[in-house]
């Protein structure tokens, strides 16, 4: 039986297992391919000293080693946060991963204090729009050949800034499913990249 749990990647974190650090490598290694511009030793950096955030997806079976499917990157300066990268493999696509990402994503920068939250986009990525858009954000601007031959687009939550803020995302899903992900986060929060 295999399972999808979140793991919540941090530098400040008091332990370093061997699941944490296969996590975070795997995650590392899913953000690469993208041509984000970022590598490996910049991403280790970056959250190993807490400027960044990782929050990735695993899914995990009996006897399989663990794989992760996705991850969002992203740093916070309270009230401000900026999602740099989302990402799902290719192969598990199209199965609501990257809402599941983005909703616990929001609930975390929320309890830290963030209201506003933005991301770029480039403007051809008809999947990622629909994704940002129906997780709540909004277009606020373009910028000229951001990506090369592509300009990005500009958006901005407005999902955080509603008051009373509900995460929609898991109001979908089993109550067994919400307690599933919520232990997964609390044992994450010991996870580490160093």
């Amino acid at each position: 039986m295999s399972r999808t749990g979140l793991y919540r990647c941090r530098g400040d974190a008091a332990r370093v297992g061997p699941l944490a650090r296969g996590v975070a490598i795997g995650a590392i290694e899913t953000l690469l391919p993208v041509g984000s511009g970022w590598t490996r030793c910049a991403i280790e950096r970056a959250v190993g000293s807490g400027e960044a955030d990782l929050l990735a997806l695993v899914r995990q079976g009996a006897g399989m080693p663990a794989t992760v499917c996705g991850c969002v990157l992203w740093r916070a300066i309270v009230p401000e946060a900026e999602i740099l990268q989302v990402v799902v493999r290719h192969a598990w696509r199209g199965r609501g991963y990257g809402s599941r990402m983005l909703a616990a994503c929001s609930d975390i920068m929320l309890a830290s204090g963030v209201r506003d939250v933005f991301l770029e986009v480039a403007s051809g990525n008809r999947p990622a729009l629909a994704l940002y858009r129906s997780a709540g954000f909004r277009a606020m601007g373009r910028r000229t050949g951001y990506f090369g031959s592509q300009d990005a687009v500009l958006m901005r939550s407005a999902v955080l800034l509603r008051s009373g803020y509900v995460n929609r995302f898991n109001l979908m899903r089993t109550e067994r499913q919400n307690n599933c992900d919520e232990n997964l986060l609390r044992k994450a929060d010991t996870c580490s990249i160093q």
